[in-house]
């Protein structure tokens, strides 16, 4: 679980029953978010995996985001 939820820039929640907590948790922390994009210049479908990763000069912030993505030529689910 937990490197499907780094890989897709979530969090693992397993052995509790604190739903309330985790509930809480991600609530309070639903509106300090800043969206970036990215789109590769050379970008083409070539099925592979490939790695991104964002850094600051500051440090105290926690990112989450994913750690790439998989150029298969997919909508993504969109039909």
């Amino acid at each position: 679980m937990d490197e499907t939820a780094i890989a897709t820039g979530g969090q693992a929640f397993y052995n509790t029953n604190g739903l309330k907590e985790i509930t809480s948790h991600v609530l309070n922390s639903d509106g300090s978010f800043y969206t970036l994009t990215y789109s590769p210049q050379d970008f083409h479908f070539d099925n592979k995996w490939h790695k991104l990763r964002v850094k600051l000069k500051v440090e105290g912030y926690q990112l989450s985001y994913r750690r790439g993505y998989f150029a298969d030529g997919s909508l993504g689910g969109e039909q």
